[in-house]
């Protein structure tokens, strides 16, 4: 069973709200004493996994929320197509705003 339309649409909803919360995260985790603390070696990479963590635990909170169920394989594989598309806009945002929220 593929994904409804408005699975389809709730989803990338949330990819949208985790790609425009970026900035918020790397101004929260991109501090030294947080770096140390949590011992982060690379925040480019700690921002990108917890975005697509976000995304990933969306698609199972929507499938859930509307069916009571989780994915199924082909649901999965669906949504990993359109969350792949968008991981040049993720990781380019990522990237861009790194240089803008310098570790104080």
């Amino acid at each position: 069973m593929a994904l409804a339309s408005s699975q389809r649409t709730a989803l990338d909803s949330s990819i949208s709200s985790a790609i425009s919360n970026i900035p918020s995260l790397l101004e929260r985790w991109n501090q030294r004493s947080t770096i140390k603390k949590y011992q982060v070696v690379d925040i480019t990479e700690f921002i990108y996994g917890h975005v697509l963590g976000v995304i990933s635990n969306s698609l199972y909170n929507i499938i859930f929320i509307t069916e009571g169920r989780m994915p199924t394989s082909d649901e999965t594989l669906e949504a990993e197509e359109i969350i792949l598309r968008r991981l040049p806009e993720i990781r380019n945002l990522i990237v861009t705003e790194i240089y803008y929220h310098r570790p104080r």
